[in-house]
């Protein structure tokens, strides 16, 4: 198996989830005026599918509309990027897979 199969497949086991994971836990943290700026729930996991992680972002932008709530999208892009990240060294590291 090569790495760029192992870092393909972690993308979507470690991304998906853990970026559904953050949205989910704002979402529950929102008030209904934020709430209802947010996504609906299909078009959130559409989002979620095919711009992940950079949709978080977009729904931090777009719940908070201010420049506060793009700094916390970067700032959870940049969680999920670093977990897929240290999950994949952990992974190539175990197995001894190299690039």
């Amino acid at each position: 198996m090569t790495a760029e199969l192992v870092d393909s497949i972690l993308g979507w086991i470690v991304v998906m989830p853990l970026t559904w994971l953050l949205l989910r836990l704002d979402e529950s943290r929102l008030s209904e005026a934020q709430l209802e700026k947010a996504w609906p729930r299909s078009a959130r996991n559409v989002y979620i599918l095919f711009f992940s992680p950079f949709c978080l972002v977009v729904h931090f932008m777009k719940t908070r509309r201010w420049y506060l709530g793009w700094l916390f999208g970067l700032a959870a892009m940049a969680l999920v990027v670093g977990v897929d990240m240290l999950v994949g060294t952990v992974i190539d590291a175990a197995f001894g897979i190299t690039s």
